[in-house]
């Protein structure tokens, strides 16, 4: 994604879209790819005005794979919550 986040800056605003991105992230993963997760929401943030709300949630102690239940878990509650 950030390898892709100067296009997707660029064009987003041009879709008119509301939308919404949850980023999940469990805190014993690579700590590359920890900190790339703390830092998108932040670089996506001047998209806001343009209707692109970003969330990031963070799970202490899951890794790769035992993050999914957790991950799912937020990821439904994100998806179904009234705005």
């Amino acid at each position: 994604m950030l390898r892709e986040l100067k296009a997707f800056t660029a064009e987003y605003p041009l879709l008119a879209l509301q939308r919404k991105l949850l980023i999940t992230i469990g805190t014993d993963e690579l700590d590359h790819m920890v900190e790339d997760a703390v830092k998108l929401p932040v670089l996506l943030e001047p998209l806001a005005a343009q209707g692109l709300e970003v969330s990031l949630a963070k799970f202490s102690g899951e890794n790769h794979v035992s993050v999914l239940p957790a991950a799912l878990s937020r990821l439904l509650k994100f998806a179904l919550e009234k705005q």
